[in-house]
């Protein structure tokens, strides 16, 4: 993901926000080794810590604002992933967001990232230009998003799974109405059982094996994806 001005503050929950994770610009270098030092050089370690505070509390507060924007992958079903991008437009116009990745068949809630404060056109230029490269995405209902989102953590949950510990902040973009099963959703492979499909940050050999030990070698499917 492309880096921010001065004014934005990058990264406190999910993609790549850890030093030694890759760069939420989109580099694909370390964020250590990014735009890490860029960041901090722009302002004093306090007005750092003060930003990404106010952030979190806009975060927080995310059922307070409208949703401008919520969309997905339309190919999403048949590849098993999809990418959730939900936007809610605050006062100023600017923009709190969160981005879920969600394995429908196996993983549940693989990673999860959210901003505040965020200006609209580097939302749509940067951000969803950055999720969705492929296609353009769809928009769908929130209760939508949630019913795939939570659906697959609980899915996954029966597994052994469990989300991506940084939807423990960026799960209030999603609001706090309670959501209802609308949707003909169904989580796992498409012959009913779970399908792991490895990914390049996966720890495969260890999903493996928690499958293994729950399923037995028979009760999930396994598919590399190179």
């Amino acid at each position: 993901m492309p880096g921010g001005d001065a004014n934005d503050t990058e990264g406190y929950s999910g993609m790549s926000a850890g030093r030694n994770d890759p760069c939420p610009c989109g580099s694909g270098r370390k964020y250590k080794k990014c735009c890490l030092p860029k960041e901090e050089a722009q302002a004093p370690v306090s007005a750092v810590a003060w930003s990404r505070a106010e952030k979190k509390l806009l975060i927080k507060s995310s059922d307070e604002y409208p949703v401008a924007a919520c969309l997905i992958n339309p190919n999403w079903r048949d590849l098993g992933l999809a990418t959730i991008a939900v936007a809610r437009r605050q006062p100023n116009g600017r923009l709190i967001m969160g981005l879920y990745l969600v394995d429908v068949f196996c993983l549940g809630l693989k990673n999860t990232f959210c901003n505040a404060d965020l200006p609209v056109a580097r939302f749509e230029g940067d951000f969803l230009a950055k999720s969705f490269p492929e296609q353009a995405p769809i928009s769908i209902g929130i209760n939508h998003a949630k019913e795939i989102i939570f659906g697959a953590i609980d899915y996954a949950g029966k597994l052994g799974f469990d989300p991506h510990p940084d939807f423990e902040l960026s799960r209030h973009v999603l609001g706090t109405e309670e959501w209802t099963r609308q949707q003909d959703i169904i989580f796992g492979g498409p012959d009913g059982k779970p399908r792991y499909i490895s990914g390049p940050d996966d720890d495969a050999r260890g999903i493996i094996q928690k499958l293994m030990s729950r399923l037995g070698r028979e009760g999930f499917d396994f598919e590399a994806r190179l």
